[in-house]
């Protein structure tokens, strides 16, 4: 997996998250539908428009979008991009606010999948 680009999106009217864009998108995305297949009961992640988007949250900005913006910057011309191989996934789960704190529910090791 290679993490070298930032994004973010609005949360609500005053909160952006800052993300990173694990790469190969292609082939995380059919991980994940491979994962969505032995837990079918956790299909928030394709309920969104555009379906699963591979994210590794970084962090919040409260405000506008320019707050957002300028720490997306900052971060971006400091980062250097790193690469490692993908070994295991954790599922994770949150409950409503205001214990809407992530939680791993449960870390399973990958073998060799042909993705």
């Amino acid at each position: 997996m290679t993490l070298k680009e930032f994004f973010f999106f609005r949360h609500n009217r005053d909160c952006c998250t800052l993300w990173l864009a694990p790469e190969p998108k292609d082939a995380l995305v059919r991980l994940q539908r491979i994962l969505q297949g032995v837990v079918p009961d956790c299909d928030d992640a394709g309920k969104y428009e555009g379906g699963f988007t591979p994210h590794l949250s970084v962090g919040q900005a409260l405000g506008v979008e320019a707050a957002a913006l300028k720490l997306l910057n900052l971060f971006q011309t400091s980062w250097k991009t790193m690469s490692f191989p993908l070994n295991e996934v954790s599922f994770i789960w949150s409950d409503n606010p205001p214990n809407d704190v992530f939680r791993v529910v449960c870390t399973v090791r990958l073998g060799h999948l042909n993705l």
